[in-house]
């Protein structure tokens, strides 16, 4: 790696965004499966906050976006977040990441019930 020595002059960096994976995987996909989960962490209003997860459902043509706030979910034991689905929102109280994680697990199993 080359070390840069300290100057007067201003120095800038080129980034290159990566691909958007889930989006890719959600165009390629054809039928109700796999189950695509994808999540949106804001800053924003709880109202931005789901309409950013409604938007993302439909541009990544996924089946389900979990929504939370970085300062709700950053650095802490727990979360509040939605359940944004293209027919329903779910905000739900503040929970332990573990409890959110069987959340996300049973709406899951519950749309392969559906679906079987």
């Amino acid at each position: 790696m080359p070390i840069i020595k300290r100057t007067a002059q201003a120095m800038s960096l080129e980034l290159t965004p990566n691909p958007d994976l889930l989006a890719e995987v959600g165009h390629a996909r054809r039928g109700p499966r796999p189950i695509l989960i994808g999540f949106a962490l804001e800053t924003d209003s709880d109202e931005r906050v789901i309409a950013y997860a409604q938007q993302k459902l439909e541009e990544k043509r996924v089946d389900l976006v979990v929504a939370n706030h970085a300062g709700d979910a950053l650095e802490h034991d727990d979360n509040r977040a939605a359940l944004v689905t293209a027919t329903h929102q779910e905000p739900l109280t503040r929970l332990s990441k573990m409890t959110l994680a069987e959340r996300i697990l049973d709406w899951t199993a519950a749309c392969l019930a559906e679906g079987s």
